[in-house]
C-alpha cells in the first residue's frame, strides 16, 4: 500500500483519491523569478531539474510547455526532490515539485509559487489487486484512508 500523487493509475492496482496536489514552481531565494511576480510562459526561460519516475506530474509541464509553444530546457534528473533541491539552491535552475513537497524545503533558501495554470494531480492510497480483497488489508486500508483524507482536507488539499 502507498499513498502519493500520480497522474494515471496503473492498471495492476487499486486506489482511493484522497485528495489533490497543485504542482509548484521552486527557485533559490536570490533566483530572478524569486524577486518579482511571473508569468506561467516565463518558467520555460530558465533550465528545470526533473523527477523522475515521470508519473507525478512532469508530463504535465511537457504538455503545457507545448501549449504555450515553448521549450522545457531540462539541465538535471533525479528521483529525489531532495537532490534536484541541492541543484536549485546552487544555481539559476528552476524545479517544478508537488506543492507538498515544496513546502517541506527550507523557506529560508527557496521561494514557492503555486502553478493555478494546471489542474491538480490526484493523490491516492493505492495498493496491488492481489490484496484488494484480503480483510486484514481492507481493515488497515480503511483507517489509513480516512486518516490521510482528513489530513488532505486540514491542509486544503481535498479531492475535487
Amino acid at each position: 500500500m502507498a499513498l502519493n500523487s500520480i497522474v494515471h493509475m496503473n492498471a495492476q492496482l487499486h486506489g482511493y483519491q484522497i485528495g489533490a496536489m497543485p504542482l509548484s514552481v521552486v527557485t533559490a531565494k536570490d533566483h530572478p523569478l524569486a524577486q518579482r511576480d511571473f508569468t506561467i510562459e516565463e518558467i520555460f526561460d530558465y533550465q528545470h531539474v526533473r523527477a523522475f519516475p515521470a508519473g507525478l506530474g512532469e508530463e504535465l509541464i511537457d504538455g503545457l510547455a507545448e501549449e504555450l509553444k515553448r521549450t522545457r530546457k531540462v539541465a538535471a534528473s533525479a528521483s529525489s526532490y531532495s537532490v534536484l533541491s541541492r541543484v536549485i539552491a546552487s544555481s539559476n535552475k528552476i524545479g517544478v515539485f508537488p506543492l507538498g513537497a515544496a513546502n517541506h524545503l527550507d523557506n529560508s533558501q527557496f521561494t514557492i509559487h503555486r502553478i493555478d495554470e494546471i489542474a491538480p494531480i490526484p493523490t491516492y492510497c493505492f495498493w496491488h489487486q492481489r490484496c484488494h480483497r484480503d480483510p486484514a488489508h481492507q481493515f488497515v486500508r480503511s483507517i489509513i484512508i480516512d486518516i490521510a483524507t482528513s489530513v488532505m482536507e486540514q491542509r486544503g488539499l481535498k479531492a475535487t
